[in-house]
């Protein structure tokens, strides 16, 4: 029996993960939303990491950029990569040290802890599906396809858009709607 991908577990597991643990990826840094990609014929995640500070203030937490990019193969959940964009020339002259933006943004300023979870996890969801069809497990319709793009930019903080864009254009250009 096949088991069922979930991409919430995946991103929990990874804080457990020996080979992320014994990496050189900096305490502190988080996991982002996964970018799905297709790496030589194979379905994988690009998960990219990234760190928040909090000032104390009411939606004042700081923005770090992407700096460590780690792929999984799907739906094996296997880590195949695990890179530093600090060496990554596309990324020369990006201050990783230097916030780049603040949590919370306006489409996420009105909920609460709760209610961003839950957004959170619904788009989780649809991820799944994205992977169940690109696994020939299900079916994905232009609405699911909608509804994950609505998700999706509700929750990605506008600042790591041009992050997003430089990791995967093809990607972010199917379900990234502007530059806010």
């Amino acid at each position: 029996m096949n088991k069922i991908f979930s991409t919430e577990a995946l991103i929990h597991s990874l804080k457990s993960n020996k080979l992320i643990q014994h990496s050189n990826i900096s305490m502190g840094y988080v996991p982002g939303l996964p970018i799905i990609s297709i790496l030589n014929g194979n379905l994988c995640m690009k998960v990219p990491y990234l760190k928040y500070k909090v000032t104390g203030e009411v939606d004042k937490t700081f923005v770090y950029p992407i700096k460590f990019i780690v792929t999984i193969s799907i739906p094996e959940e296997t880590v195949i990569g695990i890179e530093d964009l600090s060496f990554n020339e596309s990324f020369a002259d990006v201050e990783f040290n230097n916030p780049i933006g603040l949590f919370r943004h306006d489409a996420i300023k009105n909920l609460n802890k709760e209610a961003y979870s839950n957004l959170r996890k619904a788009l989780y969801v649809e991820y799944d599906k994205i992977v169940s069809y690109l696994t020939d497990r299900g079916a994905y319709t232009l609405t699911d396809e909608s509804h994950f793009k609505s998700l999706f930019n509700v929750i990605l903080e506008p600042s790591l858009y041009p992050f997003y864009r430089a990791i995967d254009s093809d990607f972010t250009n199917k379900y990234l709607i502007s530059d806010k």
